[in-house]
């Protein structure tokens, strides 16, 4: 049976003077599913659902016909309990990097880090674009979270590697995942009461 082509809905908010959302300058916050994922992109950059139904969100700098660098974020619930004996490393290595068929040319030392709640492991790769017949890199991270891990992908060409690794750098240094589910100000959600009757 083939698999139901997720739904997207974009709606507007406006946010109340007193939000809790705070980015540094030139950035915006993107959250997915209510606060389970978050981190920080340039406040210019396009987001866009991956129209292959896979439930990916994409990352462009520029409209996607025209853009220089793409990020890619997908992310996969798990029950909540020790994963700590599945390195991230084999992860990348075992799924996402032995399933890549744009035919991998060379590879950097895996980068690991670790900081309360969130554990990554990422590389960069070279391969050859066959759309473009030219060289280009690509970052592969996998990082884990309480009940959720996230795989994030970068795409972009040598002559722009500078501008994508401070890109990178901040999507690292601000991502957080399996947080308690946010209101639309940023604030933490109160859980709703139940009353019992004896």
């Amino acid at each position: 049976m083939p698999k139901k082509k997720r739904k997207w809905q974009q709606r507007s908010y406006g946010l109340p003077k007193n939000h809790q959302w705070k980015a540094r300058p030139g950035n915006k916050v993107f959250v997915a599913d209510r606060g389970k994922a978050q981190f920080e992109i340039p406040g210019d950059w396009i987001v866009s659902p991956n129209p292959d139904g896979s439930g990916s969100i994409r990352f462009f700098d520029k409209p996607e016909d025209d853009a220089d660098m793409r990020l890619e974020m997908s992310l996969i619930y798990v029950p909540r309990i020790d994963w700590s004996g599945l390195p991230l490393v084999n992860l990348i290595e075992d799924c996402a990097l032995s399933e890549d068929s744009r035919g991998i040319t060379n590879r950097g030392p895996f980068q690991e880090g670790q900081r309360a709640d969130l554990e990554t492991a990422w590389l960069e790769v070279d391969f050859h674009d066959p759309g473009e017949d030219r060289p280009a890199h690509s970052r592969v991270c996998m990082a884990r979270g309480p009940g959720i891990y996230s795989l994030i992908t970068m795409d972009f060409w040598p002559e722009d590697a500078p501008r994508a690794h401070k890109v990178w750098d901040c999507v690292m240094d601000t991502l957080k995942l399996g947080g308690e589910t946010l209101n639309l100000d940023g604030s933490k959600q109160t859980p709703l009461r139940r009353l019992s009757m004896n």
